[in-house]
């Protein structure tokens, strides 16, 4: 269980009503130079095509950037998969969007994250594992940060007990 499938488990605990998934890799800083000079530093973001976003009334129907995950350029602002704006968005990425009300950090350890991506790139036919060592030197950028987490979730534990983990503690600090 990574990130994608616990943002997907939480917005089936609150609800499709209140809350919607959004894919973070969509706001990946698109590369500006050769690849191989991307890949030496930080995977980073783009939060203000998420403001957008966010800043679109409750309701509303809008389209994400549309990004090319071979050459890592944005193909175009909002041509990219369709979302419904939810009072509640769950930003599924690797950094928490400074504008986040509540963050979530998932833990697991270095073999499993391979093993998981190993898995997703057989199934999908994609090479992230190629790129192993920029998730690792990104991971450790994001740990000499410090953030401050809602809450931390470790360990493999069956993928609703972290989703209802999730979603009490949203509940606690939110309400309803």
């Amino acid at each position: 269980m990574g990130k994608s499938q616990l943002a997907k488990a939480l917005v089936a605990a609150l609800g499709e009503d209140i809350c919607a998934r959004v894919p973070g890799d969509w706001f990946i800083v698109p590369a500006a130079e050769p690849l191989a000079t991307y890949f030496a530093r930080p995977l980073r973001y783009d939060w203000a095509p998420l403001d957008r976003v966010v800043s679109t009334p409750v309701g509303a129907l809008v389209a994400l950037p549309a990004f090319d995950f071979v050459t890592f350029r944005r193909v175009s602002d909002d041509g990219g998969a369709p979302l419904v704006v939810r009072p509640v968005l769950v930003v599924d990425a690797m950094y928490p969007c400074p504008r986040a009300d509540f963050t979530v950090l998932l833990r697991v350890g270095d073999e499993i994250r391979r093993a998981r991506i190993v898995e997703r790139d057989q199934r999908w036919g994609s090479s992230v594992v190629d790129r192993w060592e920029h998730l690792q030197a990104s991971k450790a950028w994001l740990e000499r940060q410090g953030v401050a987490y809602d809450l931390t979730l470790t360990g493999p534990v069956p993928l609703d007990e972290h989703a209802r983990r999730v979603a009490e503690a949203f509940h606690r600090r939110f309400g309803g």
